[in-house]
Order: structure tokens, then sequence, then C-alpha cells
């Protein structure tokens, strides 16, 4: 309420060189995917959607088109086994892990786009199969303190069935990635090669 009815302290906040406006043009790269390696996009995304979040309950919307893009993007560029490409400091991350899935659910929460939270619905399909509930009736696969932003942000229920498990081949030019996939399920092959410029926590040296 403070930022949106003071216009000085909203620009001083959300304009200024440290604000967050210029905060992601700088390391929101405009197929969806932060300036980070791949293993640090779950981590960004989670602390930059509160804040996101905080702002739009004051009435200023800082979702830009890179962030909307960035719900689907991040798991497009996955393995088949859901892991990102090996490409920074530290070890892959998967999108299927409690630290990814709750991102999806809220990226739905605010866009509506099916396509967001197809990660969440393919971990409830799995789940659904090996249990005896209904659909609706399905945990949440989130833990503490996630859990929370999904029980207050998320959405009442998660689209039914099977979700598609087509993969396209992606190029996400800006970031500097070329995606390539061929089949579905475990017959799928897939080959990550990065291009382009250097990525945060990234190790310029690998071939």
């Amino acid at each position: 309420a403070i930022l949106a009815d003071s216009a000085p302290l909203g620009a001083l906040v959300m304009e200024s060189p440290y604000g967050l406006r210029p905060h992601l043009i700088e390391t929101m790269r405009t197929d969806g995917l932060n300036y980070m390696a791949p293993q640090y996009q779950s981590v960004t995304m989670g602390m930059i959607l509160p804040i996101l979040r905080r702002y739009d309950n004051a009435g200023l919307d800082y979702y830009t088109e890179p962030v909307r893009k960035h719900f689907t993007s991040w798991y497009l560029w996955t393995d088949p086994d859901g892991n990102t490409p090996d490409l920074g400091d530290s070890t892959w991350t998967s999108y299927r892990s409690h630290t990814g899935l709750w991102l999806f659910e809220q990226g739905y929460a605010k866009y509506g786009d099916p396509s967001m939270v197809l990660p969440v619905q393919e971990h409830l399909y799995a789940a659904w199969q090996k249990s005896k509930l209904k659909w609706e009736d399905l945990p949440r696969p989130f833990n503490f303190p996630r859990s929370y932003d999904v029980l207050l942000y998320g959405v009442e229920n998660i689209p039914r069935g099977k979700p598609d498990a087509s993969w396209p081949s992606q190029n996400f030019d800006d970031y500097g990635l070329l995606v390539f996939n061929q089949g579905q399920g475990d017959k799928r092959l897939w080959m990550a090669l990065p291009y382009g410029k250097p990525a945060g926590h990234g190790h310029h040296d690998k071939l």
C-alpha cells in the first residue's frame, strides 16, 4: 500500500538502478530463463517470485513477459529424467523436486496456462496411479516452508489426467542453449548444446 500510494518511493524501489524492473531486465533472458547456470534457475526465481507477488498485491504488476515464459522454459530444457543440463559449478537439479514444483503451481495460479503446471500434473498422475485416493484428495508434493506459499497463492485443483509427454526441440537463443529431443517416454533421446552468453555460476572452460 505504501508503494502504491507514494510515487517517489515506488519509483525509488522499482525504477532506480537497484530496483526490481532494472533487475528483471538485466537478469531475465527474453526466452524466459534467468542469466544463471541451469542449476540455479529455481533458486533464483524462488527469491524473485515472492517480491513480484507482494508488489502485485499493491497494484504494481511487474510480471514481465520473460517471467511468464519462465514457468514453461525451465522444464522444457530438461533431460528425460527431468534434470537440467549440467553446465554450472554444481550438479544438476530436477524440475520434479519440491523446490521446483511449487513454482509451477504459482505460475499457473497467476496466468491460468495449463502448460505451466504440467510438472505438478505429472507428479500427481504418478501418485494417483499408485494410490486409491480421488484425484482431488491427492496431497500436493511440497514440503515446509513452500507448502504455505502454495496454500495461499496456488490453485484449488490441478488439471486431471496424464499430461502431454511430447517434448519439442528448443532453441533458447537469448540464453544460448540448443536442446534436441527425439522420441517420447523411455525412448526419448536428448542433447543440450550451450552456445553464446556466459551464465552466472557457469564453468566457461567446459566443452
